[in-house]
Formats: structure tokens, sequence, C-alpha cells
């Protein structure tokens, strides 16, 4: 049997797409019918192997401003983002809630460090870019996955347009709440069997934060949604590269849940790559 508690936030978190609530129940509680008790996922199966899926259009369309272009003078950047001053790592949270699936505490994924304290997890864009090379072509969904009640990835960028596939790996009930820009709902979705997929298409620009209402309050997510193809996502030693950018002055624009943000104007020269390395303080770290 279902707690009330969990169906509640189910009911909640579903209100705003009824047509999404009979399929819903149906799999909590085993609504009549052979084929639907057959396909509902076993607690043994990974989300490859899950059959249910619920295909979601967008709320709010956005129209895409950014026009492709032909040129021939680009140029490239490229620099690594660090942290100032060593810190100690961030301590993990207490997990009040579904012990058995999250464990006692979850790691704290809202500051990453790895070789001379370069960050990981920032976002590097060049601001309002409306011409140039054409968009990424994302071979397949891009993939939110609910793993160990940890959004994963934690941080991603996805081109304008793209669909969202996302899974539940764990065997207990969870929520996606997306919120644009932090005020705005995007979607609010239930996931509550292992193995469970909704499609979502991204159609509004702007960064999405994710939050989960199923009392697993320690979970957080990030999706910036680019109109543009001039951005980036530090890797695990801060470093990162954008491509083939036309010939002018621009604001190059870095992102980070814990550390902020920070503008900084670039330059871009025919066939040079501009090497611009960024050096980030975090006021509220005590340094080790």
């Amino acid at each position: 049997m279902v707690p009330f508690a969990e169906v509640r936030a189910i009911w909640m978190a579903t209100r705003a797409a009824p047509f999404f609530l009979p399929p819903l129940f149906c799999l909590l509680f085993a609504c009549s019918g052979g084929d639907d008790r057959e396909n509902a996922p076993s607690s043994r199966e990974t989300v490859d192997d899950a059959v249910s899926s619920v295909e979601i259009s967008p709320v709010h369309p956005s129209p895409h401003r950014y026009e492709v272009i032909s040129f021939e003078d680009a140029g490239a950047l490229t620099g690594t983002v660090r942290l100032s001053a060593t810190v100690a790592p961030l301590t993990g949270i207490p997990v009040l809630k579904d012990q058995s699936v999250c464990g006692t505490h979850s790691p704290n994924p809202s500051l990453e460090l790895g070789t001379g304290n370069g960050v990981a997890n920032v976002i590097v864009s060049l601001v309002g870019v409306t011409q140039g090379k054409p968009m990424e072509q994302l071979p397949a969904p891009t993939k939110l996955d609910q793993v160990g009640c940890l959004y994963v990835p934690h941080v991603q960028i996805v081109p304008l347009g793209s669909t969202l596939d996302i899974a539940n790996s764990d065997p207990i009930l969870h929520n996606v709440h997306a919120y644009l820009n932090g005020t705005e709902t995007v979607f609010n979705l239930a996931m509550p069997l292992r193995g469970y997929r909704i499609r979502r298409r991204l159609d509004q620009p702007g960064l999405m934060s994710l939050k989960c209402d199923a009392g697993h309050t320690w979970m957080s997510g990030y999706i910036m949604v680019q109109e543009h193809p001039y951005y980036a996502l530090t890797v695990a030693d801060g470093s990162y590269s954008i491509e083939d950018v036309p010939v002018g002055k621009y604001v190059l624009k870095l992102w980070h849940e814990f550390l902020g943000e920070t503008e900084v104007p670039v330059e871009i020269e025919s066939d040079t790559t501009s090497t611009v390395d960024l050096e980030l303080n975090a006021p509220a770290l005590d340094p080790s």
C-alpha cells in the first residue's frame, strides 16, 4: 500500500496535467488490465529496460532568435576556471528519508574541485550572440536520471529545442520540479517507480534549477538551455574551450551555483586561440 503522504505528493506534482493522473495511479495501485501489470518495471530492471514512458509537450514555447550565417574569420576561446584559495571539501548532507536507498548522508555536489583548484561544472558562455555557426545537433535525447537520490548529471548545458529524457533509476518515488531562472515552473513531474521515464522538449531558454518535492530536500540540479552554440561546461580540472567564434568583441559570462556569476570582456581574433583564465573567490568558505 502506498503511504498517503506519497500519494498526496504525486497529486500535487501532477495537478497541472490531469491527463497524466489515470496512468500514474494505475502504476501505483495496479489497476485492472493484464498488460499494465506485465509491463510494469520490476525492482531488478535497469532504466534502459523500462517500458513506462510519457511524452509531454512544452508549456510555453519560445521563438528561436539565433541565426546561422556563413563567415570565414573565426577564432577560438580556451581557459581554466580556478578557485583562488584551497578549501576543505564540503561536508555531506544528512538524509532523513528513504535511507535504505539514499544512504544516511548525501554527497554535496555544489563545489567540485580538481587539479590546481580547478572548478568543475562552471557554465561558460558568450553573452547575447545572435549569429554564427549552426547549433549542435544532438544524436539522441539529453538524459537526466535519478540515481541514489541524486540528479545525474548535476549540471548540464543543452541547445534550445532539445528533448530531455527524464528517468528514475531508484525504487522509490521521486519528483522533478524544474524552475526557470529560479521562479517560473517549467514542469513538475512525479516519477513513482524505478524505470519510469518521461520525455520533455526544452523550448524555453535560460537556467533551470531542479528540486525534488517528494521529501528529498537535498536533491538539486541545473540545466542551462542555450539559444546559441557558444558555450562550454568546465570539466574536472576547470578547463573549457569554445570553437569557431566569429571575430569580434564579446562578454564572457561564468555561472556557478555556489560561486555566483562573473563577466569579463573578451576579443576574438582571426585564426587565433584566445586564452582567458579566471580565478573565483569563495568568501563563504574557510580556507584549509
